[in-house]
């Protein structure tokens, strides 16, 4: 498996670069190398592709800018049969309101209007946590 992803960059205020993202699955074990349009470049690995994106993503925001994809939505979680026959590059974006889910691809693009709603992996994980709860007593 090799694919490629492109994300724009945003440092808060604006849309400043993009990075290319390339997965590659060796036996179990994946890997994201990426670059981008500032010379940065350098690849993670583990053996889940949201789970990776989530390192790559902490780097970037460690440097100041935030990548505009699914995976980076506060209501986007891994888990399910979705995420473990795609190896962790579909998840569950989940409506806060219904509870519902529907399926996304972690690397797909998404507008900058929504850089709001882009939260670390440490609050999407308890977020995912809130929305168990909140739903589960139905």
């Amino acid at each position: 498996m090799n694919e490629t992803y492109k994300i724009e960059l945003h440092n808060g205020r604006k849309i400043c670069g993009e990075i290319e993202l390339s997965l590659n699955l060796e036996k179990s074990l994946m890997k994201i190398k990426y670059s981008d349009t500032k010379g940065r470049k350098g690849e993670f690995s583990g053996h889940n592709f949201f789970y990776i994106l989530a390192d790559v993503r902490k780097f970037y925001n460690d440097i100041g800018y935030k990548l505009l994809c699914k995976g980076s939505l506060s209501n986007v979680f891994t888990g399910g049969l979705a995420s473990e026959s795609s190896f962790g590059e579909l998840a569950y974006q989940i409506d806060e309101k219904t509870g519902s889910k529907a399926v996304v691809n972690v690397f797909d693009k998404i507008s900058q209007d929504e850089i709001n709603n882009i939260d670390s992996f440490e609050m999407q994980k308890e977020k995912r946590r809130s929305v168990i709860k909140k739903f589960a007593s139905r």
